[in-house]
């Protein structure tokens, strides 16, 4: 889903875990670091 990043300016995300819990985790982490990295990223 990566390749959709450039071109549609979106992703996917499929977290797995041992728990329910322990995916939701993975998902929000997942989350904050693709917040993280695209801080300050405009588009032209």
């Amino acid at each position: 889903m990566m390749s959709a990043l450039g071109e549609l300016g979106r992703t996917g995300l499929t977290a797995v875990g041992n728990s329910h819990e322990e995916a939701r985790a993975t998902y929000a982490q997942a989350v904050a670091v693709l917040d993280q990295e695209t801080q300050g990223e405009s588009t032209q």
